[in-house]
């Protein structure tokens, strides 16, 4: 996992294939945008959603195995939690043959980082993660979450 800002990301620690979704959402206006999916080719797909943030304990821990997601804030703010997967974690939904999704029991060991506009966090298949949590009370966010397929994320 890592986090960044869309303005202040220097794009030559990245491969052409984050680069590009990261030029995406920078030069996008995600405001103007109905929200749904975006394909931007390659099998990456932009979903534009607008969602209201939860409170910490209704925010299903989860993980992707065959994507990388990058979660972009373009309004409001959320906090997100996340953990390595070490493997010991107990699963309440599998999902992954249909929609790439496995949800987790509350996992232990959990760092937060809260999100303004602008911000970006980018989750790799080890990495546990809980988006869309509310800070101080319940708003309703837009943003995007970018799938970039595992197989292709370093081209």
């Amino acid at each position: 996992m890592f986090a960044g800002h869309i303005q202040h990301t220097s794009d030559e620690f990245y491969s052409a294939t984050l680069q590009r979704v990261l030029a995406y959402l920078r030069e996008t206006d995600f405001l103007a945008l109905a929200a749904g999916k975006y394909p931007l080719g390659n099998d990456i797909i932009a979903n534009v959603m607008d969602i209201d943030t939860q409170p910490n304990e209704l925010v299903a821990p989860e993980i992707h195995h065959r994507n990388i997601d990058v979660h972009f804030l373009c309004r409001g703010h959320e906090s997100q939690a996340f953990v390595a997967d070490n493997g010991t974690n107990t699963v309440t939904k599998d999902r992954l043959a249909d929609n790439d999704i496995l949800f987790y029991a509350p996992c232990a060991n959990e760092s937060f980082i809260s999100l303004t506009p602008g911000q970006y966090t980018v989750y790799f298949p080890n990495d546990i993660h809980r988006p869309g949590i509310q800070l101080a009370q319940s708003e309703t966010i837009r943003k995007v979450v970018v799938k970039i397929p595992v197989d292709i994320f370093n081209q």
